[in-house]
């Protein structure tokens, strides 16, 4: 069967047979499409995140999503690398590029609903002149929440995939490849939030991700 059918219920399995057979297939192509489901995924929580101020982050991060992504494949396989090597894990760089790579495929299949979403309410918006927004009619609400739901759902359930694959390559159970990638990811995070918070960027990013989450942070949007 193919391992993009197989990768949603086997992933360890899948990602062992893939970096054992041919550890390149498809390690590129799926990160850079994921790259570009980052604007419809994060527009289905958030849709006024298309506009000014943040709309120039927005497309910046449409823009350089790819490079993000093929980014996070060298240095996080790498990072994963050494930082699974204090745990006592072998696996190469190369092998762990592809529990990286193959771990997006939610996310690609999320970003595709995402853009058929979005054209919809695009189009639902121009013939009622208003953007659709939380709270204008309970039907409303009630497609929010299932959309929400939906991208936890596909989220963990990358997660998931890149934790079982990364297990399964580094022999590690699923808590050692639990902590072998917070060392890893705990790394990178420590260095954007320094960068973020240098550069003063640090409220806009946040205005871009939960800026949708309002309602329960109980802010008035700004306005």
């Amino acid at each position: 069967m193919s391992p993009l059918r197989t990768i949603w219920l086997r992933p360890g399995e899948t990602v062992r047979a893939i970096a054992h057979e041919n550890p390149g297939y498809r390690v590129f192509s799926l990160p850079i499409i994921a790259g570009f489901c980052v604007l419809p995924s994060t527009a289905l929580l958030n849709p006024r995140s298309i506009d000014e101020p943040v709309g120039f982050l927005m497309g910046s991060i449409f823009a350089f999503g790819p490079l993000l992504e093929l980014l996070q494949l060298f240095v996080g396989a790498y990072l994963l690398r050494v930082t699974g090597a204090w745990l006592g894990g072998s696996a190469s760089s190369t092998r762990l590029q592809t529990t990286i790579a193959w771990s997006n495929v939610p996310i690609v299949v999320l970003g595709i609903i995402g853009i058929a979403v979005l054209f919809a309410s695009s189009a639902i918006a121009f013939e009622n002149e208003e953007w659709l927004s939380w709270g204008s009619t309970p039907a409303i609400n009630l497609v929010g929440f299932a959309l929400v739901a939906l991208q936890v759902v596909f989220v963990v359930w990358s997660g998931l995939i890149f934790l079982t694959g990364l297990a399964a390559l580094q022999r590690f159970s699923l808590a050692r490849a639990i902590v072998n990638a917070a060392l890893a990811w705990g790394i990178v995070a420590s260095a954007i939030v320094a960068v973020l918070l240098l550069s003063g960027l640090a409220d806009m990013v946040t205005s871009v991700f939960f800026s949708g989450f309002e309602p329960w942070l109980g802010s008035d949007g700004g306005e």
